[in-house]
């Protein structure tokens, strides 16, 4: 008596891998290592797969936060944002703090929180904008911390020079945070070419101390 043949889905799926192959009987059996372009192991390569792995999206995040080389305070600021840690008016509030203007110090709209103050704020807007227009690009101005800071990464662009424009990024939102503190603390007006400017020029300052190797191929803009 027959007995019916019940294939492994996961066979099924090796043979039709199989169908697909060609056997060249003048080369030897040999392994591949599908994890690098050139087929090669390395300890390295094998680590940064198995790291990759076993990282969350946060974990990704905060390594890429972390792997940019700017100055500490501008890193701890990078860091504090992305952990929604800033004395802005909606976390003053949000501990209890009460008595305070949590009205927006640029524009006097809408209320303060982390987001309108670094992205979305119609006169931080303007930063933005300009910097599209320095790196030749067209991005999306998102409102969210994290998607703003992953659409900095160009895919056209090498792991360096991904690295330099994640630089910028930090930048830009330590400038705005401090040009935003000098408003409040220092009577001072926010003008956005200023800002995007000091934001500028400190990126070619990194750029030149830590990525020498690395053509920036930005110009300034507003001189």
């Amino acid at each position: 008596m027959r007995r019916n043949c019940v294939i492994n889905p996961l066979f099924k799926c090796f043979y039709q891998e199989l169908e697909t192959k060609r056997v060249k009987n003048d080369l030897d059996d040999n392994w591949v290592w599908l994890g690098d372009e050139n087929d090669i192991y390395s300890v390295r390569n094998a680590y940064i797969r198995i790291r990759n792995d076993m990282m969350g999206d946060d974990d990704k995040l905060f390594y890429k936060l972390w792997t940019t080389k700017v100055l500490p305070s501008t890193q701890f600021y990078a860091w504090r944002v992305m952990l929604d840690r800033d004395p802005i008016a909606e976390n003053l509030v949000r501990v209890g703090i009460t008595g305070i203007n949590n009205m927006c110090v640029l524009c006097q709209n809408q209320e303060e929180f982390i987001s309108h103050i670094l992205f979305i704020c119609e006169k931080v807007r303007k930063i933005w904008d300009l910097c599209d227009v320095w790196a030749s690009v067209q991005s999306v101005n998102h409102s969210r911390l994290k998607e703003h800071f992953l659409s900095f990464e160009i895919p056209s662009l090498n792991v360096k020079c991904n690295f330099v424009w994640k630089l910028v990024w930090k930048s830009l939102v330590w400038i705005i945070w401090k040009a935003r503190n000098n408003v409040i603390f220092r009577n001072k007006l926010f003008d956005a070419k200023e800002v995007f400017l000091i934001a500028q020029i400190k990126s070619l300052n990194w750029v030149n101390r830590k990525y020498r190797r690395v053509f920036f191929f930005f110009i300034l803009i507003g001189v």
